[in-house]
């Protein structure tokens, strides 16, 4: 690699991405209850400490959005799922599991992030945050030129 591109490649990486993560809205209210709350706290705690992303307070601020959607454990009895529409997709989760729903948007476009079974809630939240690096990979530059 060059001088150039070395400089540029660090001044990349130096420039986090903002994101604002919080509950979704729905016909004007916010559609939130108390492990919506909680697990927006572990998602913000997850991202406090990467690189690439920086929190924002206002979703107007942001590059990204991420919209916890749901927060839910399943009955261990009965067996069998439950199916969790988003945003026209609807997902099964198994009973006796945790699970939770998110939303990643930039401007029209949409993409579910979903965990189940993760066993404890931080490490759904540490996964989350996982697949919202691995898609800021793909698709810094893109997002960058808009």
């Amino acid at each position: 690699l060059s001088g150039s591109s070395l400089l540029l490649e660090a001044t990349e990486q130096a420039k986090p991405i903002t994101i604002f993560i919080g509950p979704q809205m729905r016909d004007g209210f916010v559609d939130v209850d108390k492990g919506v709350t909680d697990s927006i706290k572990d998602i913000k705690r997850e991202i406090g400490g990467k690189k690439q992303l920086r929190l924002v307070a206002q979703k107007e601020q942001a590059q990204l959005v991420l919209e916890v959607a749901s927060r839910g454990a399943t009955s261990t009895s009965g067996g069998g799922a439950a199916a969790m529409p988003i945003s026209g997709t609807t997902f099964l989760i198994p009973f006796g599991t945790i699970g939770i729903s998110t939303l990643l948007r930039i401007g029209t476009y949409e993409k579910p992030i979903v965990f189940q079974n993760c066993g404890q809630w931080s490490y759904c939240a540490r996964l989350i945050v996982k697949d919202i690096e691995a898609w800021l990979d793909e698709n810094r530059a893109t997002l960058e030129a808009k």
